[in-house]
């Protein structure tokens, strides 16, 4: 066969058709991809996975990473998420520094470099350094808000990037960024929900290390409620029988909420159990071996405000350290309200703290009220504190209702008081109050 000159050229013509074709082909393959991780239930990552693949491979470079603005962190800098490597080079793996995403950030579109040894180039040591001969980096732009970018690295076999390659990157990043910020909203919502999950049973975990039951005693209702703030907090309140007549009763506050409070919640109670069980007798000397097991066990900032006392049903009496702790309130009729403290120093601030106690009566129908600061400092819409005064007069009001009764009536007028504004600190109200019997 005989091909003229004009055929010649109608064939030369119709391969770079063919050559285009299969270029829009790849392209719309990529596209396509990138388009099908929309419905899919792909994650953040293997999302940055294969786009950065398939950039890799249909644009021809070593190199392909998406980079995220961190939004956990304070500042907003550009994190590497995926990177994506094809060369049989040893290749260092380049890292954006400041400069880079600072002009990404400033500038907001996209940046071709392809001779990197020219002296005005703004990144030339930092490119030369990592081997770079030419970088393509487009950003990520969702709502008009830059939430990262996607940067190419050397093109294979020398070439140089072309405007075909930076147009082609701006339809795949625009493509991309919407998918991403999507996959990482979706990545977020499930991260929360597992740590809801986590937190839902760290709250029935903690729940359950404190007492199932009030005791049952004779001549004395108690009665004692608690509501976090969070989920979980870091009040804690316990009952301890050390002897057939003697109940350690107890309510301590960990120093910060949450999680971290709550955890030393656990190690306080462990310890108040231990001590209270097999340390020494005196109250002063268990308090000590509680504050020199808290202070080892807690790093140095941390420390537990703690009201500690041993209840003697049959002497009628109450011996207590208050270490740091809200005033306890003892109201004994036809007498002013009796404020018990020791004035001593938080468990957990000192290795040697020494500890004095005191002894109040309890006499008929007297009531004794152990509290968290989550109580007397609850604010109402205006910022004022509920306060002790309010506390008392709710104590004496409601004194002949039940232990239980009263320890709701508190609760209720403190939610009334406080209104609309947010619980921020945790709630403990321990009643303890003696009947009519003799003695």
């Amino acid at each position: 066969m005989v091909f003229n000159r004009d055929s010649k050229k109608e064939l030369a013509t119709l391969r770079s058709q063919v050559e285009m074709l299969k270029k829009s082909l790849g392209e719309l393959s990529v596209l396509n991809d990138i388009a099908t991780a929309i419905s899919s239930t792909l994650s953040l990552d293997d999302v940055l996975d294969l786009i950065t693949k398939k950039c890799v491979q249909h644009i021809d470079v070593e190199q392909a990473a998406v980079f995220l603005v961190d939004k956990t962190g304070e500042d907003d800098a550009l994190k590497t998420r995926v990177r994506h490597s094809r060369t049989t080079q040893k290749l260092v793996q380049f890292r954006l520094d400041d400069q880079l995403t600072g002009w990404m950030l400033a500038h907001r579109k996209p940046l071709m470099l392809n001779d990197t040894t020219e002296e005005d180039v703004f990144l030339s040591p930092t490119l030369r350094k990592h081997n770079i001969n030419n970088l393509l980096a487009i950003p990520l732009i969702v709502r008009g808000e830059i939430t990262g970018l996607i940067a190419l690295f050397n093109k294979k076999n020398d070439r140089k990037f072309s405007e075909n390659d930076q147009s082609l990157l701006t339809v795949i990043a625009s493509e991309s960024a919407q998918i991403i910020e999507s996959s990482r909203l979706w990545e977020e919502e499930r991260k929360l929900i597992h740590l809801q999950e986590e937190l839902k049973t760290s709250e029935r975990i903690q729940r359950s290390l404190l007492p199932a039951n009030v005791p049952t005693l004779d001549l004395y209702d108690i009665s004692v409620n608690m509501i976090s703030a969070k989920e979980i907090g870091g009040d804690y309140y316990d009952f301890i029988q050390i002897s057939p007549d003697k109940w350690v009763l107890c309510v301590g506050d960990i120093s910060g909420k949450g999680l971290p409070a709550a955890l030393l919640m656990a190690n306080l109670q462990a310890t108040v159990r231990g001590e209270s069980l097999y340390g020494h007798p005196d109250v002063c000397a268990r308090l000590a071996g509680i504050n020199r097991r808290f202070f080892n066990n807690t790093t140095p900032e941390k420390y537990a405000t703690l009201f500690y006392g041993t209840l003697d049903i049959r002497e009628n009496s109450f011996e207590f350290v208050n270490a740091g702790h809200n005033k306890g309130i003892l109201l004994s009729p036809g007498e002013a309200p009796a404020l018990l403290s020791t004035n001593n120093m938080a468990v957990g601030f000192f290795e040697d703290s020494e500890y004095s106690k005191k002894t109040a009566p309890m006499t008929r129908e007297s009531i004794l009220a152990i509290y968290s600061d989550g109580i007397t400092e609850a604010l109402d819409e205006q910022g004022e504190e509920f306060g002790m005064d309010r506390l008392i007069q709710q104590l004496t009001s409601h004194a002949n209702a039940s232990a239980e009764k009263l320890t709701n009536s508190v609760f209720s007028a403190v939610q009334a008081f406080a209104g609309t504004t947010p619980q921020y600190d945790d709630m403990t109200l321990m009643i303890v109050k003696r009947g009519e019997g003799q003695g």
